[in-house]
């Protein structure tokens, strides 16, 4: 038969004719004799109750440390809320003296930064030269 003679009907007609395979009547019994036996056999019910005790302690013993460490950072925020509000009025100080001085002194700033901001691209062009 070639392949492109091959239709459903005439695919359907080799098939039935070809000879079926049926295992040899011993063929299950040596599967089922081969698989070892860890899988075959369940572990008992008190080998189970261990373990879900042990499990349990993992769990207990987790929400412990996770309770510890929201109560540390708790007190440690409220520790801190006291100086962290005399930073932030210093910051906010620290900012509106930076912005008096940049609003007073803008031109000489500005001439500054395009000094600098013209050096740098001068020497990143002149090591790019050098790499190209």
């Amino acid at each position: 038969m070639r392949p492109d003679d091959l239709s459903d009907e005439r695919l359907d007609e080799a098939l039935r004719r070809q000879p079926r395979w049926e295992p040899p009547r011993h063929f299950a019994r040596a599967v089922v004799a081969r698989v070892p036996a860890a899988i075959s056999a369940s572990p008992p019910i008190r080998r189970r109750l261990p373990v879900v005790f042990r499990a349990a302690a993992v769990g207990a013993l987790g929400a412990s440390g996770a309770l510890a460490a929201g109560l540390l950072l708790w007190w440690a925020t409220l520790e801190a809320l006291p100086g962290a509000v005399v930073v932030a009025t210093a910051y906010e100080m620290f900012l509106e003296v930076s912005t008096a001085l940049l609003i007073d002194h803008a031109t000489v700033i500005g001439w500054i930064s395009a000094a600098v901001l013209l050096s740098i691209t001068a020497s990143v062009t002149g090591v790019a030269r050098e790499w190209i």
